[in-house]
């Protein structure tokens, strides 16, 4: 009998979290598993991605989804890294039931796709991939965006306590509830914590775009961009740069300003030129706005000598692991998952966490490493090792199994 597996996820293309749970959807798919996601708001024309069609119900969910924020906006909470999980879609466990999967696969489920109750009213069994702290925390996304929270005391306000005791409450009801984390740093922090340290605990890396993201050649990438042949590029990109802390933009704003280098250009996608002051760079900055074309974002990974990622907190940074199947090194801080993907000083550079020295000391060794095509060679060979579409699906496929067979009356197993 073929395994039926339903994503669930708030987006199919929006953010890191819906774009590593498409990938896995389509791997599984590849493989012969019999995969559909189901979303809240779709992008894609994939007729195995289910979303509300009707507008009624559709506007329904965008009044839900605004108040679910409330909470954040009335304890003065930036609203990316808290959600209180009040509210489900409409009519959404009734599908999900109705549909009848063998595993329900959780993605990013806030923005009132999915509430905290409602976990337990889904029947088939649930494996949950986690791409932020928000399942065993009080209601932050983010360690690092919210420094005075402790998850295990979660001594941060009546709200945030009431968050933390609903979970605790409605875990211990899902039993059939197993736990994947994509990096070594955030299994260790779910399987320790106080939510989920009774659950199933794997980890299972996101799988890497290795058909899109592939190295092609340095000078026809430039020209595409039309950027100087005969200076060394620096890439950074991010959504929301400017206004999310967590993305690191002090970091990288003062590593690029101390590197004061005039045969260095910075290109950053992700914002346009309306930020330049904002942003605060000195230097030949290039703005190149967002990309959401894979083909054209791997040719900008191409024109670059490297890519950094200053981020505070990263589980398993899409950034890093698309720049690192293009063949362009990487420099980032030795933080959550990035240990996970960089090799230091083989395929990219691991700072000390927020130092602003030795970030600028991983730039520089890296446009001055005299083998810089065997780091580009390392930084392939490491995606296509280690992060192959294929082999991951395979690993989640022999997770789901081996799951199922310690789920008591799971109809998979019976058939």
């Amino acid at each position: 009998m073929t395994l039926k597996v339903l994503h669930v996820t708030a987006y199919d293309e929006r953010g890191g979290a819906a774009i590593a749970a498409s990938r896995l959807h389509f791997s599984l798919l590849n493989i012969g598993i019999e995969s559909q996601m189901l979303v809240q708001q779709k992008s894609s024309n994939a007729s195995s991605i289910l979303a509300e069609k009707k507008f009624f119900l559709k506007r329904i969910n965008r009044i839900l989804s605004f108040l679910d924020t409330l909470p954040a906006r009335i304890l003065k909470k930036n609203i990316s890294n808290f959600s209180p999980a009040l509210f489900s879609s409409f009519g959404l466990v009734k599908k999900i039931n109705r549909l009848n999967p063998d595993i329900v696969h959780l993605h990013w489920v806030c923005n009132a796709m999915l509430s905290i109750e409602d976990i337990a009213k889904i029947k088939p069994p649930i494996v949950w991939t986690l791409h932020d702290n928000w399942a065993f925390s009080g209601g932050c996304h983010i360690m690092n965006a919210c420094p005075n929270h402790n998850f295990d005391n979660h001594n941060c306000g009546p709200v945030p306590n009431s968050i933390f005791k609903r979970k605790k409450k409605i875990y211990l009801k899902k039993l059939d509830l197993a736990i994947v984390s994509p990096s070594k740093w955030l299994y260790e922090l779910a399987r320790n914590s106080e939510l989920l340290h009774e659950k199933l605990n794997t980890c299972i890396p996101n799988a890497a775009n290795i058909e899109f993201f592939k190295p092609m050649n340095t000078s026809e990438a430039r020209e595409r961009w039309n950027l100087p042949k005969n200076k060394r590029i620096i890439l950074c990109g991010a959504l929301n740069l400017s206004t999310d802390l967590n993305k690191g933009l002090v970091y990288l704003r003062d590593a690029w300003n101390n590197l004061n280098d005039p045969l260095v250009e910075l290109v950053v996608f992700g914002c346009d030129e309306a930020h330049r002051q904002d942003l605060g760079f000195n230097g030949i900055v290039h703005f190149v706005g967002k990309i959401s074309n894979e083909n054209t974002l791997n040719t900008l990974y191409n024109a670059a000598d490297l890519c950094i990622v200053p981020s505070k907190q990263e589980n398993f940074s899409n950034t890093i692991l698309e720049s690192l199947s293009s063949g362009t090194p990487v420099v980032a801080f030795d933080v959550g998952g990035n240990g996970d993907l960089i090799m230091h000083q083989k395929n990219g550079y691991l700072a000390r966490p927020y130092d602003i020295e030795d970030l600028v000391n991983g730039i520089n060794s890296i446009l001055q490493h005299s083998g810089e095509k065997d780091m580009r060679m390392h930084a392939r060979s490491r995606a296509e090792d280690l992060f192959n579409p294929t082999k991951v699906a395979q690993a989640y496929r022999d997770m789901y199994v081996n799951f199922l067979s310690s789920t008591p009356n799971n109809k998979y197993l019976k058939n």
